[in-house]
């Protein structure tokens, strides 16, 4: 069967770690979007922002390939100063719209951080 690319499958020009080198118990890995989203669909911009996502084909790097795409997030939780790189290791072009969703709260809030350079 043929998998579609990812919309927000991207290159972008550097990586960011994906691991927390002061607190290696930081980082966690989810199978699926919706394992993800349970565990943080309710997160609170203020304490764990997301300040980055990347979708990427599987020929680049992940422990556990399940599909043809994966996922990293990365969130900062601002008031302890953690650093927490989160792996979805099945990602498809029918996880975009609910990724969407869960990030556009957390673009918002990047965007109000940054003002007056966002407006």
């Amino acid at each position: 069967m043929s998998q579609n690319k990812p919309a927000l499958c991207a290159k972008h020009p550097f990586y960011c770690n994906d691991f927390n080198c002061y607190t290696p118990t930081a980082a966690q890995e989810f199978a699926t979007v919706d394992e993800f989203l349970k565990k943080y669909k309710n997160t609170s911009t203020d304490l764990d922002l997301c300040f980055r996502f990347d979708v990427k084909p599987f020929s680049e790097s992940c422990d556990n390939k399940i599909g043809p795409y994966y996922a990293e997030i990365f969130i900062m939780r601002q008031r302890q100063g953690l650093f927490r790189p989160i792996v979805i290791c099945n990602y498809t072009a029918a996880d975009d719209e609910k990724m969407k969703a869960w990030l556009e709260p957390h673009w918002k809030k990047l965007k109000e951080m940054w003002k007056p350079f966002s407006d």
